[in-house]
């Protein structure tokens, strides 16, 4: 649960307007080490919009990669999916802010940066995220981006995938390579990405300008519910592309009030 989201339960909870029977109890969990109980509002399925500046850190999105490691694997050495992890994108000074003089306090704000560094204990050095957002058969996502080297691919799914997956596009209902050429400029820009089931497509605009249009690769059931961002590069590219915020709405929610 997100922070601001079990504030609002815990209020409703000390206020006395939320009654025990309208809660939700989740078990979740693959075994018993990693089972855990979550109880939560349910006015929290119905939220229509989420955003992340990454001001409280990366908490709401996956980042990680995988050590190469026969601890855990059954398949040679790709490892154990949940204790052979190590970061992968992280946050970064913003390149565009200066640092702060001494004793100026922390005005200098942090990015996500996805890149690629040369690491040959890796099972893949191809970074990214994954972000959850409010499912939708018709939304758009939102993403203030700085590219630098290889640029990244987008990637729009109704199921959570590894940030390094490579094969990521070909299992989602959309996916598109966006690369600096691509932008006016080597500046900061908003690239946006809005679906609609009902027809199709996929149009993306950056900096409110329309860029392209495709076709979704699939319809599926429940709507879109995942950003996957990911490094294009082959080789080390350690600027990559920086990120600032990310934004999302359902415009005609899986889940309707």
């Amino acid at each position: 649960m997100k922070i601001n989201n079990l504030e609002k339960f815990l209020t409703k909870v000390r206020d006395g307007r939320l009654a025990l029977g309208v809660c939700v109890l989740l078990a979740y969990g693959q075994n018993r080490a990693a089972r855990r109980l979550a109880i939560f509002d349910p006015d929290w399925l119905l939220e229509t919009k989420r955003e992340d500046d990454f001001r409280t850190g990366l908490g709401g999105l996956s980042n990680h990669l995988y050590v190469r490691s026969l601890s855990g694997g059954w398949r040679g050495w790709a490892g154990h999916c949940a204790w052979n992890r190590m970061p992968g994108a992280t946050l970064v000074r913003d390149p565009d802010t200066d640092a702060p003089p001494p004793g100026a306090g922390r005005s200098v704000r942090e990015v996500l940066q996805i890149a690629r560094i040369r690491d040959p204990r890796l099972v893949s050095e191809r970074q990214g995220v994954v972000w959850n957002f409010p499912a939708a058969r018709r939304g758009a996502v939102t993403v203030e981006c700085r590219i630098v080297g290889s640029g990244l691919r987008l990637t729009l799914s109704d199921h959570w995938m590894n940030p390094c997956d490579e094969t990521a596009a070909a299992q989602s209902s959309f996916s598109r390579s966006i690369v600096r050429t691509d932008m006016p400029d080597d500046g900061w820009h908003t690239l946006s990405a809005e679906w609609d089931e009902k027809t199709g497509t996929v149009e993306l605009d950056i900096d409110g300008r329309y860029f392209a249009s495709e076709p979704l690769a699939t319809r599926p059931s429940f709507g879109l519910s995942y950003l996957h961002l990911q490094t294009l590069a082959e080789d080390a590219d350690p600027e990559g592309t920086y990120i600032r915020c990310m934004k999302a709405v359902a415009i005609m929610p899986s889940c309707p009030p």
